[in-house]
């Protein structure tokens, strides 16, 4: 079973050094895919496709994995997956917000603190991770819905939402 790689960080969510050795991207993919996963998935699944190891979407804890469609009367549902050819997933979203939040912030004698040269402003971080949220959020209520009206599982996992910012959205 394969993990996002540096690759899924374009567009909203690019990550300018992510080709730099430097970075910690590829550890924190590792760190934080395990904790996103189990957060949508719960214990029980998560563990069940851990085991399984699915390769592709051909069976039904591969399709939660690299995704699927399914018709209910009618009505198209489609889940990408986690791990996809579009290189847009729900981890990378999440994968970015921790990361970004660990970089653009740092402890200081008085609080946590933003570095910026001087006479720069700080501009449309908070709402950019509002924006990723969000798109997460979205992808992952097309896995819930693709899991409920496929019939195939026994049950669909509640989604808490991730406390990604102060407005809990």
């Amino acid at each position: 079973m394969e993990l996002i790689d540096k690759l899924y960080f374009f567009d909203l969510i690019n990550i300018s050094d992510k080709n730099n050795d430097h970075t910690t991207l590829h550890s924190d993919i590792s760190k934080y895919s395990k904790s996103f996963l189990i957060a949508v998935l719960g214990e029980d699944l998560y563990d069940q496709i851990i085991a399984e190891n699915p390769v592709d979407g051909s069976t039904l804890l591969g399709a939660i994995y690299y995704g699927g469609k399914v018709t209910y009367q009618g009505q198209l549902f489609k889940w990408n997956g986690f791990v996809n050819a579009d290189k847009l997933s729900p981890m990378s979203d999440y994968v970015f917000y921790e990361y970004t939040r660990l970089a653009w912030s740092h402890s200081g004698s008085t609080a946590n603190t933003i570095p910026a040269p001087e006479l720069a402003v700080v501009n449309g971080g908070f709402d950019k991770l509002v924006e990723v949220h969000n798109r997460m959020e979205k992808q992952i209520q097309s896995l819930y819905d693709f899991m409920y009206y496929s019939g195939n599982y026994e049950f669909v996992p509640y989604w808490k939402m991730l406390n990604l910012n102060i407005l809990g959205i």
